[in-house]
């Protein structure tokens, strides 16, 4: 289980989440920067990623799509990288079980 970090989250987490995450990459590590929402989807899709966003719009086109990769919406009112660390560590078994067992493709995490 891999996580693809969108461009609004540092990509100094991937460093911080390898222990429970391990093969995870950031969108600029991808070379995915300049790319589309979209293409960003079908990219996390493709390669059987969870996509990690705190971007509304990506939730929102989750909930509406009936083809959508697994995805992780982190809602906060300020998140840093630690706060995404720490939301990621203690929702870990929350989103393996998510990922392995459960049928739908969005998953919101308040923090």
């Amino acid at each position: 289980m891999k996580l693809l970090i969108d461009q609004n989250i540092s990509k100094r987490i991937i460093d911080s989440i390898t222990d429970i995450f391990p093969g995870s990459i950031h969108v600029k590590n991808a070379k995915l920067s300049n790319f589309s929402d979209l293409e960003v989807w079908n990219f996390a899709q493709k390669n059987d990623l969870i996509l990690v966003s705190t971007d509304p719009e990506v939730f929102d086109r989750c909930v509406l799509s009936s083809n959508s990769p697994k995805t992780i919406y982190v809602v906060s009112e300020t998140i840093t990288t630690n706060k995404m660390e720490w939301a990621l560590r203690i929702n870990q078994s929350s989103i393996e079980k998510f990922y392995n067992e459960d049928p739908a493709s969005c998953l919101r995490i308040q923090v």
